[in-house]
């Protein structure tokens, strides 16, 4: 179920279920935004076990496509569970936008272990 809240004169938040909300302006810009991330339960997660570069990709769906391509900016890291015997090595990197989302990349590196992340984002355009 869609809720709206007033947040400010002029503005609304959108709640879009869980992990994304939206916020409307009066100026017909919009952002949208939420939390992507996974862990070692995922059959294709490799970020916890071997040596040397290993990544996961995430594809990320806007539930409203945007009219031309958002602008996106990937925020804090939400939750990181890593292993204690290495140093910690992380990073995340956007690798595609579009007007109907976007694909990020978690990527370590050397010997660390990485048990789950995950970020939050948010895009601004016109939906």
């Amino acid at each position: 179920m869609t809720q709206i809240k007033e947040e400010k004169p002029g503005m609304k938040i959108q709640e879009i279920g869980a992990k994304e909300s939206q916020l409307l302006s009066a100026d017909g810009l919009t952002s949208v935004s939420g939390i992507f991330g996974g862990n070692s339960d995922q059959p294709d997660w490799a970020l916890s076990n071997g040596l040397g570069i290993r990544s996961k990709s995430f594809p990320v769906k806007f539930n409203k496509p945007f009219k031309t391509k958002p602008e996106l900016v990937i925020g804090g890291n939400v939750l990181l569970d890593i292993g204690n015997k290495t140093n910690a090595r992380l990073r995340c990197d956007i690798i595609e936008v579009a007007t109907d989302g976007f694909t990020a990349n978690i990527t370590t590196w050397g010997d660390t272990v990485i048990w789950a992340a995950s970020y939050s984002w948010i895009a601004i355009g016109n939906v």
